[in-house]
């Protein structure tokens, strides 16, 4: 009936999550001078700053790397592992499944 698709309407979740997941390391990383303020924060404190990516382009670089390799299914896995549940900007845990 429907061709064999499967679709949801979630306004670019999906990415943010991906972003979110692909990224754990980079957006957490409290190395980077006052990006974190807290431990509580969702996100570093210059995630829409145009800091933010100078501030992690090496890690960055490694990801796109790594997932132009052809290992982001495993590494979406490994981080959905790792933190699934915790609080994150961008990343739903309940609108999508591990697999």
């Amino acid at each position: 009936e429907n061709g064999g698709w499967r679709g949801c309407h979630d306004e670019g979740g999906t990415l943010r999550t991906l972003f979110g997941l692909l990224l754990w390391d980079a957006l957490f990383d409290t190395s980077i001078p006052h990006a974190f303020s807290t431990r509580f924060q969702l996100a570093p404190l210059d995630l829409m700053a145009e800091s933010f990516a100078p501030a992690r382009e090496e890690r960055i670089a490694s990801v796109l790397e790594m997932v132009r390799a052809g290992g982001a299914p495993e590494a979406v896995r490994a981080a959905w592992d790792a933190h699934e549940g915790a609080m994150c900007t961008g990343v739903s845990w309940d609108r999508h499944e591990r697999d």
